[in-house]
């Protein structure tokens, strides 16, 4: 009777045993979510050369002096601007920003520390960039920052 006992807690253990180890140590979901923010920050984070600009599907002259820098974590970061921005579009790019992922599911995209949601589209290699987003009249007079803006980017 004790042998019996005995031989059904060894077997017990064993398959216990094989079932715990055939589990493996399995993946964390936000491992994979932290190396996707990871991986869309590398693309991102750079400094991007505009090689042109739309308001309201119209091209406007005088972007292309203008670098825009995006640094920080994987989460959040700073953005700065380096250059001439046309007359009286000063509002388009704020300098320096904030800027951080609009949500962890959302990598695609970023707001700005003025509350401007930018959609983002950067090329697998993070060569090239398109950046769209909507200023909104703030009540005041506004000369050419009104409106739908679109920029082409070129990493550096």
């Amino acid at each position: 009777m004790k042998k019996q006992i005995l031989n059904s807690l060894t077997t017990a253990f064993f398959l216990s045993l094989m079932i715990f180890v055939a589990c493996g140590p399995g993946t964390d979901d936000d491992e994979v979510e932290i190396d996707e923010r990871q991986e869309q920050f590398d693309r991102l984070a750079k400094t991007w050369s505009v090689t042109s600009a739309q308001a309201d599907g119209t091209d406007i002259d005088g972007w292309t002096d203008l670098t825009i820098t995006f640094a920080g974590t994987a989460t959040s970061g700073s953005l700065s601007t380096n250059g001439s921005q046309p007359d009286g579009t000063t509002r388009v790019w704020n300098s320096p920003d904030t800027w951080n992922f609009a949500s962890e599911d959302d990598l695609n995209t970023i707001v700005r520390g003025d509350g401007v949601q930018i959609s983002l589209a950067v090329d697998n290699a993070g060569t090239s960039a398109t950046l769209t987003f909507n200023i909104a009249a703030d009540g005041g007079r506004q000369d050419v920052v009104e409106g739908a803006w679109r920029f082409q980017l070129t990493a550096n």
